[in-house]
């Protein structure tokens, strides 16, 4: 029971008949002798395995280039049905099949040969044949995945003959049908056979047309059947046709891979900002071309370091969806004095400056602590992400004044949630002290990159920072840890921001040996 289409088919889901030998003629097997005479009711179940179920499709000869056109043959795969019989009482004879179209297969060689059309079809019209069957003015697959009859009722003819009548349902439109079917019932097996002669418009189906009507099928198809069915068993599914499939569980997709550039263009654009005791703060904005409304990260470089050292960052973020803001921050001059709370505060001010309604603070090292500072002062922040963060512990040359562990001032008034990445705990991390600003927060998490060294954290480094800070000891290379240490932060900033759900599966799924969750 299939249909309709000059021209086209998609991909093929199922073996084809390779040879006119493999085609299935069950009816040839029949042992006359054998047939089943008890007063017993059998059902039989059915498949495609032995049996066959065809549809055949004739162009118009009439169209004025039927010359180009052809006859179609489409055979029916992985169907299945159900058949009742007692030869004793015709009550209980029933009969219920169903069939995928998608599963129709179009024009294979083996079968044109079979039906007498004497060619065959290239596998490119084949695709393009099955395409214009599925469509939505012929079978339209996408919203009726399948042809079903359920009779409903039985009458004997002859000892031969047995005339089933019952509901074909295609494309939803369901008909009365009465076929006369030939028939052998035996104890394990029950043969039949018939034709099927219908119209296009019987289910409200206009014929295939192409170059306005110059190619076009005809009203009239058949459908052929030669099946066989085995007897059911109690192993054998006792409910036919239409089963309703086990569910699947789905395949979780891939987790993306965010070491890479993400898909947007990144456009720069440099500014000039007059915050609090600093009148020019030099700020780049790094913007994902195509988007809009973005949401807003601003990002703090490290203590004596300089925004090109957080431009890699920058920009990595933006391909990925964010707007970022570097600033040049004023206060981490070594000669003008340190003032990480200003740094904090101009952090909060750039990001009203730029509008920004929502906030993501980041930063490295010290840019760390002043992200830190800047959010526990902004209701408008949602998320921070430290990079081997620090908090003050010891003097600072020109700064004497500046309070050991100022973070912990203001890491407890932090109300959104933060990530933290870190390395090995050194001097130029300061020991790892800034894990301890984000124990303090209700909603942190904290990883620590086994073998990382505080440079592995900026993006580009430079020989200033490897000369004081490289670990040559690592067990693993920047090769393995670099891409690491960007994937889990852009992470952080897709799940801080909504950009994607996969950011926070990074983090939940990512299981490598030097990647250890602190508690």
């Amino acid at each position: 029971m299939a249909i309709f289409a000059c021209g086209e088919t998609t991909k093929e889901q199922t073996p084809e008949i390779a040879d006119i030998e493999d085609v299935p003629t069950p009816s040839a097997d029949v042992d006359p002798e054998d047939s089943l005479d008890e007063d017993v009711t059998v059902g039989y179940w059915f498949n495609d395995t032995d049996s066959l179920l065809y549809v055949q499709v004739y162009k118009d000869p009439g169209a004025t280039a039927s010359g180009l056109a052809h006859d179609h043959v489409m055979r029916a795969s992985n169907w299945d049905g159900l058949v009742t019989y007692n030869p004793a009482d015709i009550s209980e004879c029933s009969f219920q099949f169903s069939l995928p179209v998608e599963d129709l297969q179009v024009d294979e060689d083996a079968m044109r040969e079979y039906v007498g059309y004497g060619d065959t079809i290239s596998t490119s019209d084949r695709i393009t044949i099955r395409e214009h069957m599925l469509a939505e003015d012929q079978l339209n697959s996408s919203q009726y995945s399948d042809i079903s009859f359920s009779s409903t009722g039985c009458q004997l003819v002859d000892e031969a003959t047995l005339r089933v009548s019952g509901d074909m349902t295609i494309r939803d439109v369901a008909q009365e049908w009465d076929i006369d079917i030939d028939f052998v019932a035996q104890e394990e097996a029950f043969y039949m056979s018939s034709v099927i002669d219908f119209t296009h418009s019987d289910f409200n189906i206009t014929p295939y047309s192409a170059f306005f009507g110059a190619v076009r099928n005809s009203e009239p198809l058949k459908i052929t059947f030669d099946m066989v069915g085995t007897k059911v068993t109690s192993e054998d599914p006792e409910e036919p046709v239409e089963e309703t499939p086990e569910q699947e569980t789905p395949e979780e997709e891939p987790i993306t891979d965010y070491s890479k550039l993400g898909p947007h263009e990144v456009v720069v654009d440099s500014w000039v900002a007059n915050v609090t005791n600093c009148s020019n703060m030099n700020y780049d904005i790094y913007s994902p071309d195509g988007s809009t409304n973005p949401p807003v990260v601003v990002l703090g470089h490290g203590f004596a370091r300089g925004a090109d050292k957080m431009s890699g960052w920058a920009e990595h973020l933006s391909s990925w969806g964010a707007e970022v803001l570097l600033p040049t921050l004023c206060h981490y001059n070594v000669f003008a004095g340190v003032d990480h709370e200003m740094n904090g505060q101009n952090m909060t001010e750039l990001a009203f400056i730029h509008g920004a309604a929502e906030v993501v603070y980041a930063g490295h090292s010290a840019g760390g602590l002043a992200a830190i500072i800047a959010a526990s002062q902004d209701n408008n922040a949602i998320g921070i992400l430290g990079l081997d963060a620090t908090d003050t512990e010891g003097s600072v040359p020109l700064s004497p004044d500046i309070p050991e562990f100022l973070g912990q001032n203001y890491a407890g008034d932090v109300e959104c949630p933060a990530f933290s990445i870190s390395g090995d705990p050194s001097s130029c991390n300061s020991e790892n002290n800034g894990l301890d600003l984000f124990s303090m927060m209700n909603d942190s998490r904290s990883v620590k990159i086994i073998g990382a060294d505080h440079c592995d954290f900026e993006s580009p480094t430079n020989f200033v920072c490897e000369l004081s800070c490289e670990n040559s000891e690592a067990d693993y290379s920047d090769e393995e840890i670099r891409p690491v240490i960007t994937a889990m932060g852009t992470a952080a900033i897709m799940s801080l921001t909504g950009l994607s759900h996969d950011g926070i599966r990074v983090w939940d799924e990512t299981n490598l040996p030097f990647v250890q969750e602190v508690e």
